[in-house]
């Protein structure tokens, strides 16, 4: 073998191995984790639209409701028909019957909430006590029910604590429109939409993470 034949060979074997090196740097699989942008913009948009939405509509619902307007009906089922939409964005990974059943948990929470605002607004101490129980407890079925369905991505603590804290914040909207302290009604709402929107992202990410083949290449 002349000289030149060597070195062409020993230039093959380093290009060899510098590509085994970036294979490596991949866990051995070139084609390991390659995502699919798409479906994860879709997904992750389509969490935002409804979780935004849900902050937006029940919002409204709470301003109109406590100013005794007469669109609160309108609103009212319009927030009910954004918990449907929820259950049809996620049929396609947790099947028809749990969907319904996610839509069905929420839509309760929605009309308990309308039960909350209406004791409130009428003072009437037991029937807020009562109604604020069934408001938990309805929260604790819905963490436990999406704990049952992606229980290594959400956990029912972190969902539990992210109830709570979201039943808090609406309740001080509530209390802060009823004596009317605007400042206090402004910023519990703005601490809630950005603790929604944290959820929202927390959702679609463990949605990705859970069916990953359907976000990723291999």
């Amino acid at each position: 073998m002349d000289k030149w034949a060597r070195r062409r060979l020993i230039r093959r074997i380093e290009m060899f191995l510098v590509a085994v090196a970036i294979l490596a740097s991949f866990g051995g699989n070139a084609y390991a984790h390659t995502e699919k942008p798409d479906a994860k913009f879709v997904l992750r948009q389509e969490m935002h639209r409804l979780w935004t939405g849900y902050a937006f509509w029940m919002r409204q619902y709470i301003v109109e409701s406590i100013a005794g307007n007469g669109e609160v009906s309108a609103i009212g089922d319009r927030l009910l028909r954004n918990q449907e939409e929820f259950g049809f964005a996620v049929a396609q990974f947790y099947g028809i019957e749990n969907s319904k059943k996610f839509a069905d948990l929420l839509k309760t929470h929605v009309r308990i909430t309308f039960d909350v605002v209406e004791a409130a607004k009428v003072g009437d101490k037991a029937r807020l006590e009562a109604a604020n129980q069934k408001w938990h407890g309805n929260a604790s079925d819905i963490a436990a029910f999406l704990n049952e369905l992606n229980p290594k991505y959400w956990p029912k603590q972190c969902l539990d604590e992210t109830w709570a804290q979201h039943l808090s914040l609406t309740m001080d909207q509530i209390t802060g429109r009823l004596q009317k302290n605007w400042k206090d009604d402004i910023t519990a709402f703005d601490k809630d939409f950005a603790h929604i929107l944290g959820f929202a992202e927390c959702f679609a990410e463990g949605i990705i993470k859970q069916f990953s083949s359907r976000f990723y290449r291999y």
